[in-house]
């Protein structure tokens, strides 16, 4: 019987950096991928990230003067007052990342899934709210005029496939429903 070498037993046991991806990828991320509701659970964050960086809306005073809102910031062009920082908007679209994120990890527990992407779509409601609000408070600033932008329906856009990540999710707690029931 030949005796294993010190080399080859520690060898054996550590593992290679390409196989621990390879093993995540196996235990976590290939179950997690093959579901509908992830890919819009993602694009939903996506879109939502973009609002960090996209003009939600602008308002105009004239052509050399307006204002333009992101989460991130409301930045004055030409105008003399300057419009305040809109934190209510940065903080709801940053739990609504959070939360839609953590719904993806929580793929076995369908129930919790459930009741985290209802919870996405309330706060993209009161995203939707604070924009109205804050728009409301910059037309105080002047005669602004409202004009859309490119991010303008990124909000609708991450409502809409939350609700299509709920509808998966329910499908797939009807479906185990069914045969357990036949079972």
């Amino acid at each position: 019987m030949q005796e294993k070498s010190p080399k080859a037993a520690e060898y054996k046991h550590r593992i290679l950096p390409w196989t621990k991806i390879r093993l995540i990828y196996k235990t976590y991320l290939k179950h997690m991928l093959q579901r509908i509701q992830t890919v819009y659970l993602l694009l939903a964050i996506a879109l939502a990230v973009l609002t960090f960086f996209v003009p939600v809306f602008r308002l105009t005073e004239s052509e050399e003067a307006w204002i333009t809102v992101t989460s991130l910031s409301a930045t004055a062009i030409g105008m003399s007052t300057q419009p305040s920082w809109p934190y209510g908007m940065f903080f709801i679209a940053l739990l609504l990342i959070v939360v839609s994120g953590y719904s993806i990890v929580k793929y076995k527990n369908r129930r919790s899934q459930m009741r985290l992407i209802r919870t996405a779509i309330l706060l993209d409601v009161l995203y939707i709210v604070v924009c109205v609000f804050h728009y409301s408070a910059m037309v105080g600033l002047g005669n602004l005029s409202f004009g859309f932008t490119i991010g303008t329906p990124l909000p609708l856009l991450v409502g809409c496939l939350l609700w299509l990540a709920h509808k998966g999710v329910k499908h797939d707690d009807d479906l185990v429903k069914a045969a357990d029931r036949i079972r």
